[in-house]
C-alpha cells in the first residue's frame, strides 16, 4: 500500500503545471502593435531594466490587470506555458498575481504614438459619430480638436503618421500635433 501512496504522490509532481513569478513594469501607455489586426499593445520593462528608457513591445494580454492610461505599473505576474496553443497566438499565458505600484504620470509627460505606417498598415483609429472624438478599438478615446479635420485627410495621403499625445485621463489622450511624412 505504501508503494501506492508513492506513486501517487510522484504522479501528482509531474502533473504540477509550471509557474514562474515575474516582476515587470508596465508603461503608461500603449503603443500600436501591427499584426492581424492591428491593435494596441503593452510596453514592459523586467527588473534588470527599470528606470530606463528601454522598453519592450508585450503584446499578450494580463488576465486580471486592468490597464488605465496616465499610469506606469510594477507588476508580480505569473507565467505559466500553453500546450498546443492556437497558431499565431502566445504559448505562455500570464496572470496577474498583485500590482505592487501604480504611479501616475505628470500631467506634462506626452508621448507618440504611430498611427499609420505604409510598412505596417493602418491603425484601427475610428471616428466616433456623436462628435469628433476619435478612438483606439474602443480602447481609449482621443481628443484631437482642431486636428480632427488634418487626421482625416492625412490618412487618405499621407504614408506615415505619428501624434504626439498627452493624458486627460485614465480613458482619454488628447492629440497635440501630427507628425506626417
Amino acid at each position: 500500500m505504501k508503494y501506492f501512496y508513492l506513486l501517487f504522490a510522484l504522479m501528482l509532481l509531474s502533473c504540477k503545471e509550471e509557474v514562474e513569478v515575474v516582476n515587470i513594469r508596465v508603461n503608461h501607455f500603449k503603443p500600436m502593435g501591427f499584426g492581424i489586426p492591428n491593435h494596441l499593445i503593452f510596453q514592459v520593462q523586467y527588473p534588470e531594466n527599470f528606470g530606463t528608457d528601454d522598453w519592450q513591445n508585450f503584446s499578450s494580454e494580463i488576465s486580471g490587470f486592468d490597464f488605465e492610461w496616465g499610469n506606469v505599473y510594477e507588476l508580480k505576474i505569473e507565467k505559466r506555458p500553453i500546450e498546443n496553443p492556437p497558431q499565431d497566438a502566445s504559448s505562455v499565458d500570464y496572470k496577474l498575481r498583485e500590482v505592487v505600484s501604480k504611479t501616475q504620470v505628470g500631467e506634462e509627460e506626452t508621448f507618440q504614438i504611430l498611427l499609420k505606417s505604409t510598412l505596417n498598415g493602418v491603425t484601427d483609429l475610428q471616428q466616433m459619430t456623436s462628435d469628433s472624438t476619435y478612438f483606439f478599438s474602443y480602447d481609449v478615446n482621443i481628443l484631437c480638436g482642431s486636428l480632427c479635420e488634418e487626421i482625416s485627410s492625412a490618412f487618405m495621403i499621407k504614408d506615415e503618421i505619428v501624434g504626439l499625445f498627452k493624458h486627460v485621463d485614465g480613458s482619454t489622450i488628447a492629440l497635440l500635433e501630427l507628425q506626417v511624412d
